[in-house]
């Protein structure tokens, strides 16, 4: 609230008694005021002089002629003329500082403004008239009378204005310092509101400088952890890969070495059998193996064989094409394991070829199971020491390819029935042919001597196929040394009227062929075989006179006494 220092009465018109009326025609409202008042009115009030009074008697009597007459009303309308402009201007200045107070609308501001005690100030005016001519009956001394009171009305007024114009100038100053202060405050509470703003919006800043640092903390957290656990994880799975491979390696070997009891288990079996009863061996299974074989080439030759008479020209070239490129790749190996390996992937590269079509991929596998054969009665029988690299070669095409396993089993039974035990009176044609006998170009029966030599070359390849590693990972020998074992026993089982020089040819390519191995893998077990076959088995065909037997028996012997035995010298890099 705006405070001021005065408080000024209110001027308003009345109707009322307490007025006083001049001869003039002027109205002046009385003072009402209360006692609170009264003092700041005389204060305020100005001297009594200039206030109207009712015009009094003269104490001397003023004797005036009619020339001072004349002139003092020459003089008053002068001063009257005056006065009226002066009037004029009061009059003027009072209505625009009026007009200047509603547009200001001061009473808003000024709370205490209708309460200064004044009812109204009612500003004299005068017809212009009165300024030039008398009214009828006005004598001379009512005329003056009615001057000076005109004149102390005026003057009244012109005191009241110029302190109202004062008063106002003051509030005017009053509302200007509290219009600064009230600015000043407004601009404080702005700057205030704008600091605490600028504060909220450094804070909201900070906050989130502060949740994404703890975003960014927790991410990294995250991340670690991840990693943390990640590496975790990946040595976990090392871990258990690592034991998966020892328990595997465990396990294998646990495998192994039982397989190794069970074997030296099932040779002392038989090595017991054999001892107490040299008839004991089941022949007739092993017939039955013998047949299954014989009945397989039958198979071949109506489903694969047959069949492919009856392919179109294009296959029949592509089969063609394909025989004439494999068939020499048996006779380019030697002793050397890199031209080995080169054979091998040619050969598996033209054999993969015919894979689409199951008709041609069989006869592919059929003449390359004949191939093998072939090259060990021709090739091994002169020399032994190539059965090596043809053996290894006919493993790894076994073990890239199953389905060629029962084949080639099945040209080994039929051209030679011994690698399965199998034995049969060869007094008629058809034991003669199913011992593997070959007539020559005169349809007569081939001489003993080169039945023998095939015989041995074709034993010698099968013992060295029972004794090689694989060379494929992950695979097993099909014909493992158990096969040997198997043949062994069964020759020294087979009666003696049966025997002939060519079982003794067998033992003895197998003995050069495999029985270093076979000693290494069954010890014992194995050695009391092996003098079975070199000594007992030799013993009991002495008075025949068999090459192949006193062959077998200096190897025995050298055996005995050297407590070595002469293999095959290991194929060059």
């Amino acid at each position: 609230m705006l405070s001021f220092r005065y408080n000024f009465y209110d001027m308003i018109e009345s109707d009322s008694d307490d007025e006083e009326t001049t001869p003039s025609g002027l109205v002046i409202n009385k003072v009402h005021a209360s006692p609170s008042t009264q003092i700041r009115n005389e204060m305020l009030s100005p001297p009594a002089s200039s206030f109207c009074r009712s015009p009094e008697t003269s104490p001397v009597p003023i004797t005036k002629t009619d020339n001072d007459i004349r002139s003092e009303l020459d003089l008053d309308q002068r001063n009257t003329k005056s006065n009226t402009k002066s009037d004029a201007s009061y009059l003027q200045t009072y209505k625009a500082l009026q007009e200047t107070m509603v547009n200001l609308k001061i009473d808003s501001k000024l709370p205490n403004f209708n309460n200064l005690g004044f009812n109204q100030l009612i500003i004299p005016s005068k017809d212009s008239k009165d300024t030039n001519v008398l009214h009828k009956g006005i004598t001379q001394d009512e005329y003056v009378t009615n001057q000076a009171t005109r004149s102390s009305s005026i003057g009244s007024t012109k005191y009241l204005v110029s302190e109202l114009i004062s008063s106002i100038s003051e509030r005017f100053e009053s509302i200007e310092i509290a219009n600064k202060k009230e600015v000043a405050r407004i601009l404080s509470e702005k700057k205030r509101k704008e600091q605490e703003r600028i504060a909220r919006i450094e804070e909201e800043c900070k906050r989130k400088e502060e949740e994404a640092r703890r975003l960014k903390e927790e991410e990294e957290h995250q991340r670690r952890e991840l990693a943390a656990k990640k590496k975790a994880d990946e040595e976990r799975i090392k871990q258990e890969q690592l034991k998966a491979e020892q328990d595997a390696k465990k396990e294998e070997e646990a495998r192994t070495l039982k397989l190794k009891k069970e074997a030296e288990e099932k040779a002392k079996e038989e090595v017991r059998e054999a001892n107490r009863n040299k008839y004991s061996t089941n022949f007739k299974n092993i017939e039955k193996t013998f047949l299954k074989y014989k009945e397989q080439i039958q198979i071949i030759k109506k489903e694969i064989v047959e069949p492919v008479k009856n392919i179109d020209k294009d296959q029949k070239k592509i089969l063609s094409t394909h025989r004439r490129k494999i068939n020499p790749k048996f006779g380019q190996l030697t002793n050397s394991n890199q031209q080995l390996i080169a054979v091998a992937n040619e050969l598996d590269n033209l054999i993969s070829q015919t894979t689409s079509q199951p008709l041609m991929f069989k006869w592919i596998l059929n003449f390359v199971a004949k191939a093998i054969v072939h090259q060990a009665e021709n090739e091994v029988r002169v020399k032994p020491e190539s059965a090596l690299p043809l053996a290894k070669l006919a493993l790894y095409l076994v073990q890239k390819f199953p389905d060629l396993k029962e084949l080639l089993m099945a040209r080994f039974v039929k051209k030679c029935p011994f690698v399965i035990g199998y034995t049969c009176s060869i007094d008629t044609e058809n034991g003669r042919s199913a011992m593997g006998w070959k007539r020559n170009s005169e349809n007569k029966w081939e001489a003993s001597t080169s039945y023998d030599e095939r015989i041995g070359g074709m034993v010698t390849l099968f013992s060295v196929i029972t004794r090689l590693d694989t060379m494929v990972s992950g695979s097993q020998n099909p014909w493992s040394l158990e096969y040997s074992w198997m043949m062994l026993a069964r020759i020294a089982n087979t009666p003696v009227e049966l025997l002939t020089n060519v079982h003794f040819i067998v033992l003895g390519s197998w003995w050069d062929a495999t029985a270093s191995s076979f000693l290494q893998r069954y010890g014992n077990q194995g050695a009391k075989l092996m003098r079975l076959i070199g000594d007992g088995l030799t013993s009991s065909v002495a008075e025949k006179k068999y090459v192949g037997a006193a062959r077998l028996r200096i190897l025995m012997e050298d055996w005995i006494s050297n407590n070595n035995i002469t293999a095959f010298p290991e194929m060059d890099p």
